[in-house]
C-alpha cells in the first residue's frame, strides 16, 4: 500500500452515510465483478481522514454519486459532487449519477445521464457501473 495507506480504485462511490446498506451492496457486487472500489471504512485510525478521501475522489477513474434526498441534503456529498464535476469537464474520470430514490432535481446534474436505478438490484446496478469504467480503458 502506498504511504498514506491509500489504493488508488477503479470506483469511488459517493453517498449519504444513511444510504449505507443499499450502497455497500453495491460495492459487493463490483467486487465480485473484479472492480476495486473505494470504501471510507478502509480510512484506518489515525489517518487524515480528510486527505485520504480527496485523494480517492481525485484519482478515481469513474465516480459514482449516488442520488437520494439525503445525499443532495449533505454538505459533504454536495462538496463530492463539486469535485466530480470538475474531474469530468477536465476530462479526468467519468462523472455518473446513479438515482436510488425519489429525490428533487439537481441542476448541478442535469448535463449527466443519470442511471434511474429507483426500481433495479445492486447487481444490475454494479454492471452498469462496471460499463461505464470498461468505456474509459
Amino acid at each position: 500500500m502506498p504511504p498514506g495507506g491509500f489504493n488508488m480504485a477503479d470506483v469511488f462511490i459517493s453517498s449519504s452515510v444513511e444510504d449505507r446498506l443499499r450502497v455497500t451492496a453495491i460495492t459487493k457486487e463490483l467486487e465480485a465483478l473484479g472492480v476495486t472500489v473505494w470504501k471510507d471504512q478502509d480510512i484506518r485510525a489515525g489517518e487524515n481522514w480528510v486527505e485520504t478521501m480527496d485523494t480517492a475522489l481525485r484519482d478515481a477513474k469513474v465516480m459514482v454519486l449516488c442520488i437520494t434526498p439525503r445525499f443532495l441534503a449533505s454538505d459533504w456529498c454536495r462538496m463530492e459532487i463539486g469535485v466530480a464535476l470538475s474531474r469530468a469537464k477536465a476530462g479526468e474520470g467519468r462523472m455518473m449519477p446513479v438515482l436510488l430514490s425519489d429525490a428533487p432535481h439537481s441542476s448541478l446534474l442535469e448535463r449527466f445521464q443519470t442511471l434511474d436505478a429507483r426500481e433495479l438490484p445492486a447487481q444490475a446496478i454494479a454492471a452498469n457501473i462496471k460499463r461505464a469504467l470498461e468505456a474509459d480503458a
